[in-house]
């Protein structure tokens, strides 16, 4: 399977303001190089994505003799994939 699309990311208040807001105090520890700032809730990135999925269900081992179990379902996925911004 393959997927190619526009991605965003929404952050709610929380956690803009835990990762991006700078609070009075740290403003004025700062020496006032950062000015306090709310972000709010909002766009925290957007970009393209593009990926792949491959269901492989071969029967292998890595070691000769050794028992080669059936898959079970949701077993045998290899995901992968690439973003842009």
């Amino acid at each position: 399977m393959l997927k190619a699309g526009p991605r965003v990311v929404v952050g709610p208040n929380k956690y803009n303001d835990t990762y991006f807001g700078v609070t009075a105090a740290e403003s004025l520890a700062s020496a006032g190089a950062l000015a306090a700032y709310n972000p709010g809730s909002g766009v925290i990135s957007s970009g393209i994505e593009v990926g792949a999925t491959y269901a492989h269900y071969d029967r292998w081992s890595i070691k000769r003799g050794a028992p080669r179990p059936r898959p079970k379902q949701g077993q045998g996925l290899v995901d992968c994939g690439a973003r842009v911004g």
